[in-house]
């Protein structure tokens, strides 16, 4: 005969265990947690190697943002670079001075060649937050306002060639040299280096080859006697770095120690990110003159 003997007391039962019975090991057994706490030294330790990783990771994501910024930039003036060689190609003349479209300027010429309100800004020179009902000029960070004539203000971070203009066989209605006009689309001479559309305080320019840069990198104000010159897209605004405040520029300062860049959409349709001190290089005017050129 098998006898089993059961060591400890039969009663020690509890609810679950083998056989309802509480073997000896597990009798009063206390269980405990050894929990390890952070020293002060680990703790350092943790919080300077997470600060030595953002100090390596937040330069790089913020470069990726900036690249992100201009190629969608340069997206934008590509578009605005094709409506325009569209709408002359259609009409065989140049972009009309006013636009009856939109009682606007080039913008109400380009919107039925398929350019959104989206693609007229730049997200590194977005809409500021209160839209006024005047005309205003942008910055390098900001778009500009056109109030004049219209339901709803219109704004945009980009301007138009002004000699690239058609007055309808009319003069203009303002002092300018009407000689340096591309009087037709087929008299630009070289579409590869004349611009079109391009990174501007204002929705357009006529540049001059005695131009000075602006003043301050930020506002794009012009050195001397005012008007709408070079000045007006000597921004800092891409290539790297953009101006969130006055960057001032010295008065008569070398043209090759300009910082920054502008993306320019050409007359052939194509699209480049330009330095600031090569946009002389780029003929503006029919008549232009490298012989003339501001510091030459």
């Amino acid at each position: 005969m098998i006898v089993f003997r059961l060591h400890g007391n039969i009663d020690n039962r509890r609810p679950g265990g083998d056989n309802g019975y509480s073997w000896p090991w597990n009798m009063n057994k206390r269980e405990s947690c050894h929990c390890h706490a952070f020293t002060l030294i680990e703790l350092v330790v943790v919080i300077t190697v997470i600060a030595i990783l953002a100090a390596l990771l937040l330069p790089a994501l913020a470069r990726s943002k900036i690249n992100a910024q201009q190629v969608d930039c340069l997206s934008n003036v590509r578009q605005l670079a094709a409506a325009g060689l569209m709408y002359m190609a259609d009409n065989d003349r140049c972009l009309d001075y006013y636009s009856i479209v939109q009682g606007s300027l080039w913008m109400g010429l380009v919107t039925p060649f398929g350019v959104t309100d989206k693609a007229l800004l730049c997200p590194t020179a977005p809409n500021p937050q209160l839209l006024p009902l005047n005309n205003t000029f942008g910055t390098a960070d900001l778009a500009w306002i056109w109030g004049e004539n219209v339901t709803l203000p219109l704004t945009g971070s980009y301007g138009f060639n002004g000699w690239l203009y058609s007055f309808g066989g009319n003069p203009p209605p303002f002092p300018m040299a009407v000689n340096d006009l591309f009087s037709r689309p087929s008299s630009v001479q070289q579409p590869s280096r004349t611009p079109l559309f391009f990174d501007e305080i204002w929705a357009d320019t006529w540049p001059m080859e005695t131009d000075s840069a602006a003043h301050d990198l930020y506002t794009g104000k012009p050195n001397l006697g005012g008007g709408r010159g070079m000045g007006c897209c000597t921004l800092l605004r891409h290539g790297g770095k953009t101006a969130t405040s006055s960057y001032p520029f010295p008065l008569n300062g070398q043209i090759q120690a300009l910082p920054g860049a502008i993306n320019l959409g050409l007359a052939d349709g194509h699209v480049e990110l330009s330095p600031l001190r090569n946009l002389w290089n780029y003929y503006w005017h029919l008549n232009w003159n490298p012989a003339l050129l501001k510091g030459s």
